[in-house]
């Protein structure tokens, strides 16, 4: 049965090759072409354009069609690449937007009276861990700036510090000490620290 199948298939690549062939000799035949006077006519258009005084081979003076037409560039705006600090900078505006924006709808639901005791509760006690973090932030920012660090970035949250230093390359031993420091200072364990090194 595979065997019919293989020649059905090789019977009709044989009948689709030879109408394939006699498209391509009946075509040549009506073109009068000789495939020689085919390929010149292919390759003509690869030849230069300008002969040698200035116009094209359709006779069109080059300079004076260039000089009609200029061209006219785009000016392209390129930004430079802003750099890590411009970085953090901008992280930290945004974060104590969205944080703004979080505390005031915390002090709405806390100040409204119409809302339910629990509810108003929570968003007391909220306020007042955000209020909490953002000082965190502010001391441990300004504690790791006294110690030589470039523009360090901190962030704190509910479950744990992250700090990125820059400035300079921690030892060890240095990396311990800063750990030790800010664990004293927020209250976190050391597992809950992230110490991030930047250039």
């Amino acid at each position: 049965m595979s065997y019919h199948f293989i020649s059905a298939r090789a019977i009709m690549l044989a009948v689709v090759i030879f109408v394939g062939v006699a498209i391509g000799v009946y075509l040549n035949v009506i073109t009068a072409q000789s495939p020689v006077a085919q390929l010149n006519e292919v390759a003509a258009p690869l030849e230069p354009p300008i002969v040698a005084n200035g116009s094209s081979r359709s006779g069109v003076d080059i300079e004076a069609a260039e000089a009609a037409a200029p061209v006219r560039l785009n000016p392209v705006t390129i930004s430079p690449v802003p750099s890590v600090d411009d970085l953090i900078v901008d992280y930290q505006l945004q974060r104590e937007q969205s944080r703004s924006a979080q505390m005031e709808l915390l002090r709405e639901v806390a100040a409204n009276p119409e809302g339910a005791p629990t509810v108003r509760q929570q968003a007391q006690l909220r306020l007042l861990e955000l209020a909490r973090l953002a000082e965190l932030e502010v001391n441990v920012a300004g504690l790791l700036s006294a110690e030589g660090f470039v523009n360090p970035l901190v962030v704190a949250g509910e479950n744990g510090l992250t700090v990125s230093l820059g400035g300079r390359k921690l030892s060890p031993d240095e990396a311990a000490k800063i750990g030790n420091l800010l664990a004293k200072m927020s209250g976190f364990a050391p597992s809950q620290i992230i110490i991030l090194e930047r250039p």
